[in-house]
């Protein structure tokens, strides 16, 4: 039977940008889910991926006729159907600085390859994803798939696969088809990974960055504290063009380069804005922990606090953001502006996103809306919201900005609480919902949009910057960059 849950997650592959995030740790992707973002349609979304899904948990139980769909029937008593949305979920999780792709992570699986399971019970996994999909999916003519002719071409490619990792990618690469960036379908160890970094709780073997995909690279987002990579130097911006001496023939699939066992070494490649290409070898490492805000004041502007979200999907983002701002509140300096930097944002949870959300604002920001309803997105009221009211804000996006990052930035734009600078977001928002079977595998379905309280539907539109500032930021340092720059300028005119 299978469960479902919402999350909000913008293409876990189209970004780079959804997201995924790239954590380069070895084994399978975290996310494991088909990247249009972030995602590889056949391949895991990485753990940057999952961190762009905004995630949201409906009350009402999924139903479903197929014998063990769990969308189209009653579920058992003893389970909840929790559906989750994420228009950053896509084929994973969360930020990146290019569009349409999701960040990758470097995961670690050292589970043991599951056995494959008997031919009938891969007909009633396949037939219950297949069937989910019929009867939730967001657009009637299935965003110009042909669901049931997919149906007969994948049915018979996974009865006959003989391995289990061939089985889970044959329903990966069918649901992948569908090419909306959101919906995606993960293996059982991909779905495990996908929990672990959601929780913070992540543990794996890798070098611990958080990346996504660009032109023939991939830039890092972010890097774990206390990892390989930080003691090796890694920052956010650098870019990594090459792999033990190879360059990236695609650094949307080829990123798996950057894994390998605990204590092996790998030589990576690497660029930083302004400074002449290097080499860093890391051995790789155990990486605990999870995904973090990072906050400074400026240094050419000690009175603009500068607040970097990397993802919406770690599910304490929302208060460590409000801890952050907290502590630039209470720091005993003055505080006359902040910059929200939502670059390369996959999106992520709606849980989270309220909770941002309600430290700038209150009340309804927009709406949500599928094929037979729509319901009013109320935002409550944070602890800092009062303290924060008179902090002028700007946010910056990018085309990495995704899903629940793009509703971020949208509603607090729309609500006339600040000024965006950047170029347009992805325009990829739509919200998932998540589907867990008996064999612990996973499917999310993109089952609800966005509109903003004027009727705007932000998906393929994207935000649209209030300073539109056309230069790509990660060829410069934090000092010298011109969407910085220019949100200074808004911030102290």
């Amino acid at each position: 039977m299978k469960l479902p849950q919402s999350s909000h997650r913008c293409r876990a592959a189209a970004l780079f940008t959804t997201i995924l995030l790239a954590l380069i740790l070895i084994g399978c992707n975290p996310t494991g889910l088909p990247n249009p973002a972030t995602p590889t349609p056949p391949q895991l979304p990485s753990p940057t991926e999952i961190a762009a899904l905004p995630l949201e948990t409906p009350t009402t139980p999924a139903t479903s006729a197929a014998p063990t769909a769990l969308p189209t029937r009653e579920p058992e008593p003893s389970k909840t159907a929790v559906p989750t949305s994420t228009a950053f979920l896509r084929s994973p999780p969360p930020a990146s600085p290019t569009s349409g792709v999701e960040p990758t992570t470097e995961a670690d699986s050292l589970s043991p390859t599951p056995t494959l399971l008997p031919k009938a019970e891969r007909v009633s996994i396949f037939e219950d994803v297949w069937t989910t999909v019929k009867e939730n999916y967001l657009y009637p003519d299935f965003h110009g798939a042909d669901w049931q002719a997919l149906h007969d071409k994948y049915l018979p490619l996974a009865t006959a696969a003989t391995t289990s990792d061939d089985f889970y990618q044959q329903i990966s690469d069918m649901v992948d088809e569908l090419g909306d960036d959101h919906s995606r379908y993960l293996s059982p160890s991909q779905a495990k990974e996908e929990d672990d970094l959601q929780s913070g709780n992540a543990n794996y073997v890798g070098v611990g960055i958080l990346s996504s995909p660009t032109d023939k690279a991939l830039m890092v987002v972010f890097v774990f504290p206390g990892s390989p990579a930080e003691k090796a130097g890694l920052k956010r911006r650098d870019k990594i063009i090459a792999v033990d001496g190879q360059p990236f023939n695609d650094p949307r699939t080829d990123p798996s380069r950057i894994r390998g066992p605990k204590g092996s070494t790998v030589r990576l490649t690497v660029i930083s804005p302004g400074e002449p290409q290097r080499d860093i070898s890391i051995v790789r490492g155990t990486i605990t922990g999870g995904i973090e805000p990072t906050v400074s004041r400026l240094s050419v502007e000690p009175t603009i606090g500068y607040l970097i979200i990397p993802d919406l999907w770690t599910d304490d983002m929302g208060a460590r953001v409000a801890g952050d701002l907290k502590d630039l509140l209470d720091d005993g300096k003055p505080l006359n502006g902040l910059i929200v930097d939502l670059r390369g944002n996959g999106g992520g949870f709606r849980t989270v996103l309220e909770d941002i959300l309600g430290e700038f604002v209150s009340g309804e920001v927009g709406k949500f809306f599928n094929q037979k309803e729509e319901h009013p997105f109320v935002i409550r009221k944070g602890d800092l919201n009062d303290r924060l009211k008179n902090v002028p804000v700007v946010v910056l996006v990018d085309k990495g900005s995704e899903s629940y990052a793009e509703v971020l930035a949208g509603a607090l734009q729309a609500k006339g609480r600040v000024k965006v600078v950047g170029v347009p977001s992805a325009g990829n928002t739509e919200t998932i919902y998540r589907y867990d079977f008996d064999d612990q595998s996973r499917l999310w379905v993109a089952q609800e949009s966005f509109k903003l309280p004027d009727g705007t539907n932000l998906e393929g539109r994207g935000v649209i910057p209030d300073v539109t500032i056309d230069k790509d930021w990660t060829e410069y340092s934090e000092k010298d960059d011109p969407h910085i720059l220019a949100a200074i300028q808004l911030l102290t005119k």
